[in-house]
């Protein structure tokens, strides 16, 4: 629309012009539009504003029967200070976004030659690196994309994360907000709450903000100093009509204080306002996540939760020390299981692995209730939790490529969950591995699971994609085995 109105008014002006001045002016609109043109992006089709959204904040997300993912992944310290950019003739365009549609059964299809189509890109930016993050939120992408900076003195600071979006179709991108100090020790999430887009970060030097984004507008609506941890609500699927729960429209946040050496568990709305202390101790206290509609955070390596029935009581739920080491009666790994659609309230509790110091033991805790899920073969193997979504979760096991999916059935205990009984392992990938360039990248969706590949005679690591559900995966013709398949598009 901004176009047109613009194209509009020019037009109104040449009338009053002499004929020379109106072919002049006449060639500067067309070659600047042309000048402008070179560089946009306009796809036809695409999801419906309604469509369910599925992923955000990894790779990869998708909203409809669109999947919207990172092609490849860099090494952000090969980004330069003039690299990066919003342009066409980007040497990084192939670590770009792409879109593509997917088939019938939710994956992707190769043609005869063994090649895809009906791949288009998105944006030039990078979307595949160390600190990738794709979101969804109403017709737009936000995404996160690495720039490198150059000091007075001439050196140059890498990995920096920038958020920026665009609109499903490709149109209007833009440049949103700077996290001009980041490290592996800072993080960034984004939420939507009430139509308004939040980008919380915590930066090198721990400093929390958050940005808040409605429509054209942007502003920092909190900037908090010494923040130790962070957590937002997990909204890695958004459905239409859905509402967020109240306790889900804060930021939660650690703190300590520097006379006392007193830990706090704090929130303020993300909308801005007031901070609210939850919890105070001596010992140190992280958030670790926000779902369930429960808060989650450890009091020296013990797990607990908030939620919205003992929040005013400031008595938390205790699960188990989860703290995690290598060393005998530990927890090595742990999964926050997703609450029940039917059962609001009721904790599900969580899964850890529990080492003895010979052998390890997937176990089910919530509250008093401790079980055993009898699923290991070999239990001096080393085991590794990779995610958990609704009944399911996915594992692997030390010494064995396989990834391993199981489901679990619950029953109520009194007014809690405990596990009735467990699925037999079912292999959902064969060779499976989610290191590249030393950095763990995974991503899942509830069909879905990606991981950055590079197969023999590729240059680069390409997002690849395996299918959840065994029935529809992809399968090795020759040797009969799980695999992946890439799903956009290679380097010539």
């Amino acid at each position: 629309m901004g176009k047109i109105l613009v194209l509009s008014i020019c037009l109104v002006r040449f009338r009053a012009l002499k004929k020379k001045s109106f072919f002049l002016l006449s060639f500067l609109l067309v070659f600047s539009v042309l000048l402008f043109a070179c560089n946009s992006i306009n796809l036809v089709g695409g999801p419906l504003s309604s469509d369910p959204i599925y992923g955000n904040g990894g790779s990869a997300v998708v909203k409809g029967d669109y999947l919207y993912f990172a092609n490849a992944f860099v090494d952000y310290n090969s980004i330069s200070n003039n690299d990066n950019k919003y342009d066409e003739d980007s040497a990084q365009k192939i670590y770009g976004i792409y879109r593509t549609k997917l088939n019938q059964v939710g994956g992707v299809d190769l043609n005869d030659e063994g090649k895809r189509e009906g791949v288009e890109l998105l944006t030039y930016n990078v979307g595949g690196f160390a600190y990738a993050g794709l979101y969804i939120f109403g017709d737009y992408l936000y995404y996160a994309t690495p720039y490198t900076v150059a000091t007075n003195t001439g050196d140059l600071t890498y990995g920096l994360v920038r958020i920026d979006r665009v609109r499903l179709n490709g149109t209007e991108h833009e440049e949103i907000y700077n996290i001009s100090n980041y490290s592996a020790e800072a993080s960034y999430d984004l939420v939507s709450v009430d139509n308004v887009v939040y980008i919380v970060s915590r930066d090198a030097d721990n400093k929390l903000i958050v940005v808040s984004v409605n429509g054209g507008n942007k502003r920092e609506v909190i900037n908090i100093d010494g923040a130790t941890s962070f957590a937002v609500f997990e909204q890695n699927n958004i459905v239409d009509g859905d509402t967020v729960q109240d306790i889900n429209k804060y930021v939660y946040y650690t703190r300590q204080d520097s006379e006392t050496s007193t830990y706090f568990l704090c929130r303020r709305p993300l909308a801005g306002g007031d901070e609210r202390v939850l919890y105070r101790s001596s010992s140190e206290l992280l958030v670790e996540n926000v779902k369930n509609d429960k808060v989650y955070f450890t009091e020296d390596g013990v797990l607990k939760s908030f939620g919205q029935e003992n929040l005013l009581t400031y008595t938390p739920t205790i699960y188990t020390n989860i703290t995690i080491a290598s060393s005998a009666s530990s927890i090595t790994d742990y999964l926050i299981l997703d609450k029940s659609l039917g059962s609001a309230g009721i904790d599900r509790g969580i899964l850890g692995v529990y080492f003895d110091g010979t052998n390890y033991a997937v176990t089910y805790y919530n509250g008093d209730v401790i079980r055993e899920i009898e699923i290991l073969e070999d239990s001096t193997k080393e085991v590794t939790l990779i995610a958990s979504q609704g009944n399911e979760f996915y594992y692997q096991v030390a010494d064995d490529t396989s990834l391993y999916k199981c489901t679990l059935s619950f029953a109520i205990d009194g007014n809690r969950y405990t596990i009735s009984s467990c699925s037999e392992p079912v292999v959902i990938a064969t060779d499976f591995s989610y290191t590249v360039n030393s950095t763990e990248m995974i991503d899942f969706d509830k069909d879905r699971i990606f991981v950055y590949l590079q197969e023999e005679g590729d240059a680069l690591n390409y997002l690849h994609m395996y299918m959840i559900d065994e029935k529809v995966s992809y399968v090795d013709e020759t040797e009969g085995n799980i695999i992946s398949r890439y799903i956009g598009l290679k380097q010539e």
